[in-house]
């Protein structure tokens, strides 16, 4: 069963990398991909378990929440005399 659910996650985290990728590069429709993979690796309801619940990963994992680093990004930009572009 286990090495099933790792072929699974590999799976996951090879569609995501790549819909993620065709984001960056412009296709912007990709991100309803990214969603639905999140959706699969995190989201668990009444009558579905996530998949890393399945792995009994879920709760040890710890995400990185990027936001503040955006907002900040373009306070700081915005303020500089110069034009700046950070890639976000």
């Amino acid at each position: 069963m286990t090495d099933r659910l790792m072929s699974l996650l590999a799976e996951q985290l090879d569609f995501l990398s790549v819909s993620c990728k065709r984001c960056d590069a412009g296709h912007l429709h990709e991100a309803k991909q990214i969603a639905h993979r999140l959706r699969v690796l995190l989201h668990d309801t009444g009558s579905s378990v996530s998949l890393l619940h399945q792995l009994g990963w879920k709760h040890e994992l710890k995400l990185l929440d990027t936001r503040w680093i955006r907002l900040l990004t373009r306070e700081v930009s915005q303020s500089l005399p110069w034009e700046f572009h950070s890639g976000w």
